[in-house]
């Protein structure tokens, strides 16, 4: 067997250890802490117990043998709370937890080909020894003989993400394939034949694989749908470290945990979740003696909620706190100058201050609150994947925040618009509607203010803004785009009409570009930038021009980014 094969059987087997591992990992945790409420639930210590013996098979067979010493001491460890010879407690939940939290690490050193005996791992290890002659075993942690060897352990590279696939849906994919096949031939065919095809029959061929090619890319697109029910059942022990840290007890509630949405999306909304959920426990939820004076029940409760609403996913996270404070984000407000002293704020626009970089009503700094750093993470990563997040809060009732996601951010339905020769596409979820700019206010200003229906519109030229050239044209069109409840006009020169855009990122060259979301190639084969709305609408609402100089970059870097790729 050659070198090569080696190094191909290597990967594979690492890359079924990574996906097997975070698996049994995530297993373990969730049984960790069902068996902390439930400390002689049986099934949840014959879980751990079965993750345990896995990964310490795998790991010595792999070679990985810093990790197979863990496992081993926590297979000594749960034999003793097995025999009953040790009662489970916080303390004990703790050891455990923190034994999951080093194998993990201990896991993804090994797969990068740097496993070493750090002395974390060795602390751990001392722990459990004590643990274990607490009870009069004495120590029974050894080390465990390689079976391959340790200088056989493979050199690896993080695991690539993988995805599960029915096979019934794989079925489909290659049916589907084959019609188009079949189809594709049959036209070619019609092309080449001497009898000239009607255009009848060439549209009839056209139709006939178009339905096909859109039932494929709905059936690739359910491909990179995961459920977000790992997700949550994730924040358990989050909930659970923040609340001992914090000195108070909580619960979480979950509802609509089967609901399934884009696995970039899901991962979006990792950091969001946190974020809130710390928020909650450190801001929202009061201690037990408070709940229990004002009458709730002394533990509190986050409830996570996910619910399909047409064509997008609504994700809740709810606490039944105190609620936020508004005398208190007021006053941070004016000391930061976000809004003036006077100046009358209703409860939306209260609570849309905490999104702000920097705000934090804590008076101190401390491991869970108060650095300034937090919902303005929240906001930024649900905009990335084009979603929208609001808040609405009840005075000793509770907080809730509210995210609104699309299924997915592969494909978006747009609007095509252009500006000179440069052609752009503005994601048609923030579209409201399109009228044709007045006559007299035609390349009169960058920016203005129309009236629509009686209420003011602030616009501004998208030529201005990015720093695109401007059309010889004389009409001009205004698109509505709407965030947050918030409306401006964008002015361009020309409606190309709705699209379906397959959203490209952006070159790592031009990511930090204000108000360029990302590419996509059209149907003639040119690049257009996907426009952020939410960017634009903050754009028009802050944006001093000087002369025809754009306030922002992303002019020079759209015509670099078409210039290039083109």
């Amino acid at each position: 067997m050659s070198e090569m094969d080696d190094r191909e059987i290597a990967e594979t087997l690492r890359a079924a250890f990574a996906e097997q591992s975070a698996e049994g990992f995530t297993s373990m945790e969730e049984a960790l802490l069902h068996l902390e409420r439930n400390p002689f639930d049986s099934e949840s210590l014959r879980t751990v117990f079965r993750v345990c013996h896995t990964l310490k098979g795998d790991s010595q067979s792999l070679g990985y043998q810093a990790l197979a010493e863990v496992a081993h001491a926590l297979e000594d460890l749960l034999a003793a709370i097995r025999s009953g010879d040790m009662e489970v407690d916080q303390e004990l939940v703790n050891l455990l937890l923190d034994a999951l939290d080093v194998s993990r690490k201990l896991a993804t050193e090994a797969m990068e080909g740097r496993e070493s005996r750090s002395p974390e791992r060795e602390s751990l290890l001392a722990r459990i020894r004590v643990r274990i002659q607490a009870i009069g075993a004495g120590p029974n942690v050894q080390r465990v003989e390689p079976l391959l060897g340790e200088s056989s352990a493979p050199m690896a590279t993080a695991a690539a993400p993988t995805l599960r696939v029915r096979v019934e849906l794989l079925d489909r994919l290659l049916d589907l394939v084959g019609e188009i096949a079949i189809g594709r031939e049959g036209f070619a065919e019609s092309l080449a034949s001497d009898s000239r095809p009607s255009i009848s029959a060439l549209l009839e061929s056209h139709q006939e694989l178009d339905s096909l090619v859109s039932e494929l890319q709905q059936a690739v697109m359910t491909l990179r749908l995961v459920p977000i029910a790992p997700l949550f059942r994730q924040q358990q022990r989050l909930i659970r470290d923040t609340a001992i840290l914090m000195g108070k007890h909580v619960r979480l509630h979950v509802e609509g945990d089967d609901a399934e949405l884009d696995t970039t999306i899901v991962e979006h909304l990792r950091d969001p979740l946190s974020h809130m959920i710390r928020n909650a426990i450190a801001h929202g939820i009061e201690s037990s003696e408070e709940r229990v004076a004002a009458g709730k029940e002394p533990e509190g409760r986050i409830s996570l909620s996910a619910v399909r609403e047409g064509a997008t996913i609504v994700v809740q996270a709810r606490d039944d706190g105190r609620g936020l404070d508004r005398d208190r984000i007021r006053a941070r407000a004016v000391s930061m100058g976000l809004v003036e002293e006077s100046q009358a704020l209703d409860d939306p626009e209260l609570f849309e201050l905490i999104f702000e970089p920097g705000f934090s009503t804590s008076e101190q700094t401390g491991r869970i609150s108060g650095r300034g750093v937090g919902m303005d993470v929240v906001r930024r990563n649900v905009e990335e994947v084009g979603g929208v997040v609001s808040v609405t809060s009840e005075a000793g009732v509770g907080t809730e925040f509210r995210i609104e996601l699309p299924l997915t951010v592969a494909i978006i339905d747009a609007l095509g618009v252009g500006v000179g020769t440069e052609h752009y596409v503005i994601p048609l979820s923030a579209v409201v509607e399109c009228l044709q700019l007045p006559r007299s206010a035609r390349r009169s200003a960058a920016r203005g203010v129309l009236a629509l229906r009686g209420r003011p519109l602030p616009f501004v030229r998208l030529s201005k803004l990015l720093g695109s050239p401007e059309s010889e044209s004389s009409r001009e069109h205004v698109v509505v785009i709407q965030h947050r409840g918030q409306r401006a006009g964008i002015a361009v020169d020309a409606l190309h009409g709705e699209c379906q855009a397959v959203v490209k990122p952006l070159d790592p060259r031009f990511r930090d570009s204000p108000g360029i979301a990302g590419t996509t190639i059209r149907s003639d084969g040119s690049v257009a930038l996907i426009l952020d709305a939410p960017a634009l609408l903050r754009s028009v609402a802050g944006w001093h021009p000087e002369g025809d100089r754009a306030l922002y970059s992303g002019g020079s870097a759209a015509r670099s980014v078409n210039g290039m790729t083109a």
